[in-house]
C-alpha cells in the first residue's frame, strides 16, 4: 500500500495502567483515571460509507485497544482491550477491559476494528484469506488525544480543583486496511456451455501470516513473512450464490457477499507457467459448469498484493480456457460499480 501508517507517538499527560483501586495518598497527578474512545472513522472516510457514517465515524460494533511503552512510560503492555459501541458511546465491554491513564507519562495507543478475540499479542495479528465480509475485514489504526487534554510544550489535564478527573477522550481517525480486496469480472465468448460459475481459487499466494501494528512505518510490508521461507497455497471460494454468465456478453461481478475475498498483503513468487502464462505471479482458477478454467497473471503486471488496494480481475471464459485478462488496480477501498475511478492502473495481461 502506497499509505505508509505512520506510527504515531502519544505522548499522553497520563500512564496508561490496568483499571485498579487508587490509595488516598496518591498524589491527585499520579492517579490513574479511565481512556475513553471520543471517535472511530478511517483515514478517507468519503470511501467507507458501507462502514462509516456521513462523517466516517464508526458507530457500531466493537473494537480492539492495545496499549504500549512509549519512551520513558515504563508500564506493561495491554493487548485487545475491548470496546463496545452502545448507547451512542464507547465503553469498555466490563472493568477488566479498561485502559487506564496516568499524568505525563507517554504512551502508545492502536486500536484493530472490528475486535476479535484471538487478537491477543499486539505483535502478531493473524491474517489468513477469507471471504470478504465486515466482520474480517480488519482496520487498524494509531490513537490521538484531542487537543485541549495535551498540546506540546504543555501538561493541560481535566483535573477539576476539587481534584476529580474524568475520562481522557482519545480519537481513532486513521484506520487504514490491512487486507488487499479482490473482485471478479466474468464474462463468456465463444463458449457453448451454460457459463454458472460456482468456485473461484486463486493459487501462488500467502496462506497465513501476522502484522504487527506497533513497529513500522510501511506496516503492511515491513511485517509479511520473507517470500522465500513461506509456503506459497492456494485459496477457493465456494460461492454462496452461483454465477450465471449472459449470452450478451456482458460481465457478471462478484461482490463482497458473494465472491470478492481479502488477500493476505505480500511479494508474489515466480509460479512458472500456468494457464499458459509464463513467469506466473497470482494463478486464478474458475469453475464453470463443473469444469476448471486457468488464468495465469504475469508477474510484470502483478508483482505483489498490497493491503488497502482494490483489484479487479477481468477473465473472458472460452470453451477452452480464460482470455482477455485485465487486472485493475485502485488505491481506493470503494465499490467496484464505482471504477474506474481513482486508479493505479490498468493492465492487460493478453
Amino acid at each position: 500500500m502506497n499509505r505508509n501508517i505512520l506510527r504515531m507517538i502519544i505522548l499522553l499527560p497520563f500512564f496508561a495502567a490496568c483499571s485498579q483501586e487508587e490509595s488516598a495518598e496518591t498524589p491527585i497527578r499520579e492517579r490513574a483515571t479511565g481512556m475513553t474512545i471520543s471517535r472511530v472513522g478511517f483515514a478517507k472516510p468519503d470511501k467507507f460509507k458501507t462502514r462509516a457514517g456521513n462523517e466516517g465515524t464508526v458507530t457500531g460494533g466493537s473494537i480492539g485497544i492495545f496499549l504500549t511503552d512509549a519512551l520513558t512510560g515504563n508500564y506493561s503492555n495491554r493487548d485487545n482491550c475491548r470496546y463496545i459501541y452502545t448507547g451512542g458511546k464507547w465503553d469498555a465491554f466490563n472493568e477488566d477491559n479498561i485502559v487506564s491513564v496516568r499524568v505525563g507519562r507517554p504512551a502508545l495507543l492502536w486500536a484493530v476494528y472490528p475486535y476479535h478475540s484471538d487478537h491477543t499479542e499486539q505483535t502478531a495479528i493473524p491474517l489468513v484469506p477469507c471471504a470478504f465480509s465486515d466482520t474480517e475485514d480488519l482496520c487498524y489504526g494509531p490513537g490521538t488525544t484531542t487537543e485541549d487534554i495535551y498540546c506540546q510544550g504543555g501538561d493541560r489535564t481535566r483535573i477539576f480543583s476539587d481534584g476529580s478527573e474524568i475520562p481522557v477522550p482519545v480519537e481513532f481517525l486513521e484506520m487504514k486496511h490491512t487486507y488487499a480486496w479482490f473482485t471478479f469480472e466474468i464474462k463468456k465468448e465463444n463458449y457453448t456451455g451454460a457459463g454458472v460459475i460456482s468456485h473461484i481459487r486463486v493459487g501462488n499466494i500467502i496462506g497465513h501470516t501476522t502484522m504487527d501494528i506497533t513497529t513500522s512505518t510501511a506496516t503492511e510490508k515491513a511485517t509479511i513473512a520473507d517470500a522465500t521461507s513461506t509456503t506459497y497455497q492456494a485459496f477457493t471460494l465456494p460461492l454462496t450464490t452461483n454465477l450465471t454468465l449472459p449470452e450478451d456478453r456482458s460481465y457478471v461481478t462478484t461482490n463482497p457477499g458473494n465472491g470478492d475475498m481479502l488477500l493476505v498483503p505480500c511479494t508474489l513468487a515466480n509460479a512458472g507457467t500456468f494457464g499458459g502464462t509464463t513467469q506466473c505471479g497470482l494463478k486464478v482458477t474458475i469453475t464453470a459448469d463443473g469444469e476448471e478454467y486457468f488464468a495465469g497473471i504475469p508477474l510484470s503486471v502483478l508483482s505483489s498484493l498490497e493491503g488497502g488496494k482494490h483489484y479487479t480481475i477481468q477473465l473472458t471464459l472460452q470453451d477452452m480456457n480464460l482470455s482477455d485478462i485485465l487486472v485493475v488496480v485502485s488505491s481506493e477501498w470503494k465499490n467496484a460499480a464505482d471504477l474506474p475511478g481513482d486508479l493505479d492502473g490498468y493492465y492487460n495481461c493478453n
